[in-house]
This record gives structure tokens, sequence and C-alpha cells, in this order.
């Protein structure tokens, strides 16, 4: 069962958008997308997004409870180079 706040916010998902790669991709419009989304934008698999995750490493995202997003500034920071990424030291 699907939750109201959900559906509201995927129905006005904007469509059409083009990733840097020229790949159709949803967008919400505060500029967050799921991982899928994210994974389409970037060009990657949805289980190398999770992967990166899990190492603390590759793109910045937000949990809302147990859904992860990822926002487009922060993926565009992260392919143009611009962002910090975690030291593997940091992860003890």
């Amino acid at each position: 069962m699907t939750n109201s706040n959900s559906l509201d916010m995927l129905q006005h998902a904007t469509s059409g958008q083009l990733s840097p790669y020229g790949r159709p991709v949803n967008i919400l419009p505060d500029g967050r997308m799921t991982p899928k989304e994210a994974a389409k934008y970037l060009g990657f698999e949805v289980g190398t997004l999770a992967n990166w995750r899990m190492r603390a490493n590759g793109p910045d995202y937000v949990k809302a409870g147990s859904r992860v997003f990822y926002f487009q500034q922060a993926l565009d920071a992260w392919v143009s180079g611009d962002c910090e990424q975690p030291k593997p030291s940091a992860m003890a």
C-alpha cells in the first residue's frame, strides 16, 4: 500500500528533463530524484548507487525515513568534482 503523500509528490514530478548525458529523467520540483532517477541521470545502475551509499562514497544523498533521495545540484557537483568525498579512514 502506498502513502498518499508519496503519490502526490510523484504525480507532481517534472517529466522530460534531460540529464547531462541526454537521458530523460523525472525530477521533483524541489530538485529531488529517487535513486532510480539519479542512476539514470548519472548513467549508473541503481545497485551502484546503493553500494556507494553503503561505503559512504559517491554523490551526497538524503534520507527521509527509509526513503533515499538525491538532489540534482548535488549530483551535478559530484560529476564536476566540486564536492568533498569522505576519507575511508573516517568510516570506523
